[in-house]
């Protein structure tokens, strides 16, 4: 055999290039798809419990929110107060023992503890501004599937929906940016300040915002607490 045949190296023609290029891809197929679900682990998880969540939510449970949020709104504490509530060794992050004293503070019955913490707890690294996060967007889920098509959670939504109120930010990131007496409350000038901030992909009047906060305040102190201004806004992420 001609030496010069032998050592030659494959011949670079169309067929040998589609055998290496799909070789290549099957052989990399596994760690590829190894590295994409690892990168993507996390967040599907987080969506399939959610999933998973709103699919098997039973009665009881949604009576246990209700309780939970509407509790949440009379307190009518300070959002530093809030957060230590919920945060009282100061970490940033929700255990389920703290969660357990949050309901003890707020006067959610016993028995309501486990169909929370089912909800809400068993997850690892909360932190306070995406639990109350997860709180409003439940409760609203729940009126919206409980009330009639005239009720308030219709009114709320279409209210809302016109509007599309878009932000990545917390319920409490944005209430820290409009309390600017940092007073932990809002008042109505610094809410109605959101009309100009882009936040709604339509435009909303100032005086809309002014009724809105007129309907959010329950205590009549011309001001908002944390949990009533998360009961007029609902979210979408931008």
């Amino acid at each position: 055999m001609d030496p010069a045949i032998a050592t030659a190296g494959p011949a670079l023609d169309s067929p040998f290039a589609t055998h290496a290029v799909l070789s290549f891809a099957v052989l990399g197929l596994p760690g590829g798809l190894s590295f994409v679900a690892d990168k993507a682990a996390i967040p599907l998880e987080s969506a399939i419990k959610v999933l998973k969540r709103r699919l098997t939510r039973r009665p009881a449970e949604n009576a246990a929110v209700k309780t939970l949020y509407e509790s949440m709104i009379r307190q009518n504490a300070d959002l530093s107060g809030t957060i230590k509530e919920w945060d009282q060794d100061g970490d940033g992050i929700v255990s389920d023992w703290e969660m357990k004293e949050a309901f003890k503070l707020l006067g959610v019955p016993e028995y309501e503890y486990d169909l929370l913490l089912n909800l809400f707890g068993q997850e690892e690294g909360r932190t306070v501004s995406s639990l109350f996060d997860d709180i409003q967007e439940l409760y609203f889920d729940i009126l919206e599937a409980q009330q009639d098509p005239q009720g308030l959670a219709a009114t709320y939504r279409n209210q809302i929906v016109k509007n599309d109120f878009e932000t990545k930010l917390t319920f409490v990131e944005l209430f820290n940016r409009l309390d600017k007496d940092n007073n932990g409350f809002i008042e109505k000038k610094d809410f109605a300040s959101l009309a100009d901030q882009g936040y709604f992909k339509k435009h909303i009047a100032v005086k809309e915002l002014e009724e809105l906060f007129d309907k959010a305040d329950v205590f009549a102190t011309g001001k908002l607490n944390l949990f009533e201004f998360m009961s007029i806004l609902r979210k979408n992420v931008k």
